[in-house]
């Protein structure tokens, strides 16, 4: 289903289809935990031992996840993130290492005990001023992670009751997100090592911003509230909203065969122009299978294997609000009008709808396309079953398409 200049390849003879996005995450809809109390010797500055609130649920017990309103399915939290890396002994000339990057969050479910969530990484190409696609995955949040402060959001209640005292500071007032002051709550966690800062927002408890500095001080007299250490990582929330989805407004319910399927495979291959000789293929191989599911919703595991590499792993989880699920009911795409279902005003993504025929049969086709149209991401749904037969996704910078399509169910 990737589209390339000249026309879709779903109508042209069957093609070899993508992989799912391979994960490679920044910090998802699970962020870092809260630094280890004075006295525990955290296993990595930028990864200690969380703080726990609360009991623990007995193994198997799943502990009931209570959240707040701003988290519900079709919910979008776009966060941008960088970190900064000092080497241990600088000398002349000697760089640091700096990273960035975007990504955007998507709850798919909310379930009793557990959040849904997709997380898709973007670089931004500042020369055509878009945001690619380099990453996706799945993850959960469940009552621990929240307690943990590994969540992107925490109860309004848990803010006013946070525990304070020695190595932890809490102060609530005016937090100044994009060009206006929000009234939120500011906690600071201290350990010798490594100092974290997190701003909630006291009406809502989502996450506003995080900043973690691990290691030794840089220079102690930089008033940096302990931040200027030699790994520094920070993360902010760009925009939210709740995105408009007619299949999960019209609350549509998975078609029957999903509740027994165990494993989809697909097949494919990816392709690059170099120069004016012909494309260059990689075949490509690639499963998903599933571990636990629900009506609407699942989990599972996605293994992609690209020409003679290792398999890579990522997670996967689908829910009513998902855009790239791997199946949806057929009904809902049949009820739905062509033309664009989504845009986003941030990421400057467009999602747009379409019915096609070809060799696959007939399909409903959802075109991702970054903002100046050198990324597409392309899933071809079965009108028949539902099933996603075909996934695509193609650079025009750069040349390359990757397509892949079902070729087995289990």
């Amino acid at each position: 289903m990737a589209v390339r200049d000249g026309g879709s390849q779903l109508t042209d003879r069957p093609r070899l289809v993508s992989s799912l996005a391979v994960a490679i995450s920044l910090v998802g809809l699970a962020g870092s935990p809260a630094p280890a109390p004075a006295g525990e010797s955290p296993a990595s500055p930028l990864d200690p031992p969380p703080v726990r609130a609360g009991a623990a649920a007995a193994p198997g017990e799943a502990k009931a996840l209570a959240v707040p309103d701003v988290i519900r399915a079709g919910a979008r939290f776009v966060y941008t993130h960088s970190s900064l890396v000092v080497p241990d002994a600088p000398r002349p000339g000697a760089p640091a290492t700096a990273d960035g990057g975007v990504a955007q969050n998507d709850i798919v479910a909310v379930l009793p005990d557990r959040v849904l969530g997709r997380q898709t990484v973007y670089a931004h190409d500042a020369r055509r001023d878009e945001y690619l696609v380099m990453s996706a995955a799945g993850a959960t949040v469940n009552a621990a992670d929240v307690a943990d402060g590994r969540a992107l959001w925490t109860l309004p209640r848990q803010l006013a009751e946070h525990p304070r005292g020695e190595g932890i500071e809490v102060t609530p007032g005016p937090f100044p997100l994009n060009g206006r002051d929000v009234q939120a709550v500011t906690v600071t966690f201290r350990t010798p090592t490594s100092t974290t800062t997190k701003a909630y927002d006291q009406a809502t408890g989502l996450l506003l911003s995080q900043s973690v500095g691990g290691g030794p001080l840089r220079d102690p007299r930089v008033p940096n509230n302990g931040l200027n250490r030699q790994v520094q990582t920070s993360m902010r929330l760009e925009a939210s909203r709740v995105l408009d989805l007619p299949w999960l407004k019209a609350n549509a319910t998975s078609p029957k065969w999903a509740a027994d399927v165990r494993r989809m495979s697909y097949q494919g291959s990816s392709r690059m122009q170099l120069g004016g000789g012909p494309p260059v293929a990689i075949p490509v191989r690639g499963s998903v299978t599933f571990t636990d599911r629900g009506d609407g919703w699942a989990l599972g595991t996605v293994t992609t294997v690209v020409g003679d590499q290792p398999p890579a792993e990522s997670a996967h989880a689908q829910g009513p609000a998902s855009l790239d699920a791997y199946w949806m009911n057929p009904a809902a795409l049949e009820g739905l009008t062509p033309g664009v279902i989504d845009r986003d005003p941030f990421l400057g993504i467009t999602v747009a709808y379409e019915v096609k025929d070809g060799p696959l049969g007939r399909l409903g086709v959802f075109t991702h396309a970054s903002a100046r149209g050198t990324q597409t991401r392309t899933f071809g749904y079965s009108l028949r079953d539902g099933a996603l037969v075909y996934f695509g996704t193609a650079r025009r910078d750069t040349g390359t398409v990757l397509e892949v399509q079902l070729t087995g169910r289990e």
